[in-house]
This record gives structure tokens, sequence and C-alpha cells, in this order.
């Protein structure tokens, strides 16, 4: 806490503080999912990486959007909505990523396939949107499982070294 008025249902932050930590989670949550799961080293390696990078690219963004010699409340306001775009850019380029994968190409062939069995005179359109929307689908599950394991690896290497007072990435 820094010492300034926290706003009511702020968990005693004051705003300046607030975006901060809204911030930080933000970044967090903008880490890669390329990582072996199985490696909770390479885990953590990637984490500081990630963050390490996301951080750098994030200063810079806030510089760009507020000026280099701008209030550090404006730059504290303006962070969260920059992290926000970068985790989402990056959440989307793992779903274009996820799109080619096995389990993702197998959902859109099974939904095409289905859909041009049913027949109809738009059999063809019909299906290759089906296959849009079951790739699709697929892929944001497998986005959603690998973050779920990304935290299930990071809480267990948090709990296992809390000495090591970093911080726990939530998700990516």
């Amino acid at each position: 806490m820094c010492g300034l008025r926290a706003l009511p249902e702020s968990a005693g932050l004051c705003p300046v503080c607030s975006s901060r930590r809204r911030t930080e989670g933000l970044v967090r949550e903008a880490v890669a999912v390329r990582a072996d799961l199985s490696d909770a080293a390479g885990v953590a390696e990637l984490t500081q990486q990630c963050e390490t990078d996301t951080s750098a690219l994030l200063a810079t963004a806030c510089e760009r959007a507020c000026g280099s010699d701008a209030d550090p409340a404006l730059v504290a306001f303006t962070a969260p909505q920059v992290a926000q775009r970068i985790r989402d850019q990056r959440h989307a380029a793992a779903l274009r990523r996820l799109l080619g994968s096995e389990e993702a190409v197998a959902e859109a062939d099974a939904a095409y396939e289905a859909c041009l069995r049913r027949g109809g005179r738009r059999a063809k359109d019909v299906a290759e949107q089906a296959a849009v929307t079951a790739g699709r689908r697929a892929a944001e599950l497998l986005l959603r499982q690998r973050l779920g394991e990304l935290h299930a690896v990071r809480q267990r290497a948090a709990m296992a070294c809390p000495a090591a007072g970093g911080m726990t990435v939530d998700a990516a």
C-alpha cells in the first residue's frame, strides 16, 4: 500500500495501486502457453522470460500512449488497458496456432462430414461453416485446458518453493 486513500471495496488499495495490481495480473495472463508442462523448471523459466518481455512491451506501449514524462498516475491507469490488449492478442495468437492442431482439425473434419451426410441444397456451404465453428470451439477448449494445466503446474511450483518470492502466474 502506498498510503493514498483507498476506495471502498478496493481491498485497501488506492486507485493507482489497484490499477497496478490489475496490470500485474494481466501481464501474468499474457504469458505464452508453449511450455512443456511436464518440465516445471522449464515452465518457470519461460514464465519469467515472458513476464520480462511483456513488461518491457507494456512499458514501451504506455510510454507511447502517455508520453515519456507522463504523470505516473496516468500511466498506472493506462497500463491495464494496454496489458489487456497484449493479453488478448497473445490469446488470439494461441487460438490461431491451436486451430491447426490435430484435435481441432479432427473436430472440423468430423463436423464437415456430418453436415455433408445430411445433404440438402447448400450442404457444402453449411458443412464449411460447421467445420470452421467446430475447429474454433475445439481450439478454444484446448486453450482453456492448456491454461488450466499451466496454472496447476505453476501453483504446484509455488507451493513447493514458497521462499522464492516470485510471482505465480495464473494463465496465459
